[in-house]
């Protein structure tokens, strides 16, 4: 994958970073007794989020022809690598936090909806949390 499209998609991922943190900022206002919960979520989408940041400067900075950054991208770009999962985890988490009832109509004001998901977002998070792992090794590899 070239340097460009490795750009695209990270700043993709970090798009979908702000969408669920719009909705958790959403949910955190209107489920009571969840904000500890969303707040946590919040800092770790954020702590991700500041991560593939750095991955987008990384890229754009880095020598490309230097092999560790060959090796490295290699691995994060690739079909099932540690980027797609990400995305793949952060949309799920996006869908898992839409809040609808049977005609689509979103209800953010149903605190045992949330409660009721808590348990599949906080399995989003420790994979989005070994995604991270991941990235944040890449990030010290690059930069030795």
């Amino acid at each position: 994958m070239d340097p460009l499209s490795i750009t695209a998609s990270i700043i993709a991922t970090i798009q979908l970073t702000g969408k669920v943190t719009s909705i958790l900022w959403g949910l955190r206002s209107a489920v009571q007794g969840a904000k500890g919960d969303i707040a946590r979520i919040i800092g770790d989408v954020n702590s991700l989020r500041t991560i593939l940041e750095a991955l987008v400067n990384l890229v754009e900075t880095v020598d490309r022809e230097a092999p560790s950054f060959l090796s490295t991208w290699r691995i994060l770009s690739a079909p099932d690598g540690p980027i797609q999962k990400c995305q793949a985890e952060l949309k799920a988490l996006e869908a898992l936090l839409q809040f609808t009832d049977k005609h689509g109509l979103k209800h953010f004001t149903k605190p045992f909806q949330w409660f009721v998901k808590k348990d599949d977002a906080n399995r989003r998070l420790e994979a989005l949390a070994k995604i991270k792992s991941t990235l944040q090794l890449a990030l010290t590899t690059d930069h030795m």
